[in-house]
């Protein structure tokens, strides 16, 4: 099985950041995800990293062309440590992540000391006035859309998007396209499968490793991903624990888009959930 975790997958939920006014439904919160940025955390942090530049289909030459064809503020939906953003990081352009995972924001703050970078649950967090409606590029990538298990939570995603971005702005999404039934059978066979090999500054050759279990909930095109990476010299791999994971199908996510004012513009790639959405609200 393919990598399918987010930027950020030592937090198995969703995500956001610290916001400075008051955000409808929710300001930000410092007793969100706060764990501090230790060594290990730091080394989890870029080991999702680097399996992301191994294993990404060059996403973020991808991000990159999309930001050159849009204008106007940066909001990505799940940053994580600021990979991404840190890709597009301009003199000219305001970049604005969302994460709930305090340390890995700890890391993007060190990265894009310029940004905006918001603590919040992308499950319960609603666009503030002063941000609806201005972003030139929205963004959820890093496999975020499968650590979604429930519509009702991915609709919650897609109407932020919706409620942030300008009339000729862009919602991007990429994301693994996983087969339901595929997913159902692999998680039968516990069996752990190497997914990428990479090289690390730190601490040398890197091997992510990943296996599927059943949903414990019985849950249609849900399973429960465990990862683990192996570094150079050492005796034991660094474990996570299992989180869950969802198979969404193309035609899932376009009623989705359009349910909140979405439409499909572009599928960027055959074998990817690669898209570029705009909103049907000029």
């Amino acid at each position: 099985m393919g990598r399918v975790n987010g930027d950020d997958c030592e937090s198995c939920r969703t995500r956001g950041d610290q916001f400075t006014c008051e955000a409808e439904g929710g300001g930000g919160d410092d007793s969100l995800g706060a764990e501090p940025l230790t060594a290990d955390r730091r080394r989890r942090l870029l080991d999702d990293e680097g399996d992301l530049n191994a294993g990404g289909d060059a996403d973020l030459d991808f991000w990159r062309a999309t930001a050159a064809t849009t204008s106007g503020p940066v909001v990505e939906l799940g940053c994580g440590a600021g990979r991404i953003l840190a890709a597009l990081s301009t003199a000219d352009r305001a970049l604005i992540g969302l994460d709930l995972d305090d340390a890995a924001l700890g890391l993007a703050r060190e990265r894009l000391p310029g940004a905006e970078l918001i603590q919040a649950d992308l499950l319960t967090w609603t666009p503030p006035e002063t941000l609806r409606h201005g972003a030139g590029l929205v963004i959820a990538g890093g496999d975020l859309l499968p650590l979604f298990t429930e519509a009702t939570d991915l609709e919650r995603l897609f109407a932020q998007a919706a409620m942030l971005l300008r009339s000729d702005g862009a919602f991007g999404i990429d994301a693994t396209l996983i087969d339901a039934d595929l997913l159902s059978e692999a998680a039968s066979d516990s069996a752990w499968s190497e997914d990428v090999r990479w090289m690390s500054d730190e601490v040398g050759e890197v091997r992510r490793e990943s296996r599927l279990l059943p949903d414990p909930a019985g849950r249609a095109g849900c399973a429960q991903l465990q990862i683990r990476h192996w570094h150079a010299g050492d005796a034991t791999p660094d474990q996570r624990d299992p989180f869950a994971i969802r198979a969404w199908g193309p035609a899932e996510l376009e009623h989705i888009a359009e349910g909140v004012g979405l439409h499909l513009h572009q599928r960027a790639s055959a074998d990817r959930l690669r898209w570029l959405l705009r909103s049907t609200h000029v």
